[in-house]
């Protein structure tokens, strides 16, 4: 399965080790360019990246979100990660989430019909 992966910028570390985890699944993965260049402070750095990499999400089978604990969020799924997971809604793509859903936007995200893996790639991806 090709799989688009994202998370907010501050876990891309863990994004890696996850794209290597799920190569030996042999799942192809595709990770989003967080590399927006020089773009003045007036522009939403977010909207770029989002337009930047939404041709992603068509040329792959699913999204995973790779949400983690940020400060005292647990399961954090940022505003960015929201709007790749409505595009891959709308793209009619599955949709995982790698660990629960955050308890903020939870209704919002279920609407999604997101799969929680719980932390367990094992249980991923068919």
């Amino acid at each position: 399965m090709k799989i688009y992966a994202v998370s907010d910028k501050l876990f891309y570390d863990k994004l890696i080790a996850l794209k290597f985890n799920l190569q030996k699944k042999k799942h192809s993965v595709v990770l989003p360019d967080f590399e927006t260049g020089k773009i003045s402070k007036y522009i939403n750095k977010d909207k770029i990246l989002f337009e930047k990499n939404i041709h992603k999400i068509k040329d792959c089978d699913a999204l995973l979100v790779a949400n983690f604990k940020k400060g005292k969020m647990d399961n954090f799924v940022s505003s960015l990660m929201m709007a790749f997971m409505g595009a891959a809604y709308c793209l009619k793509k599955k949709i995982y989430l790698l660990n629960n859903l955050p308890s903020e936007h939870s209704e919002e995200i279920k609407f999604l019909d997101p799969i929680c893996l719980d932390g367990d790639l094992k249980k991923t991806l068919y």
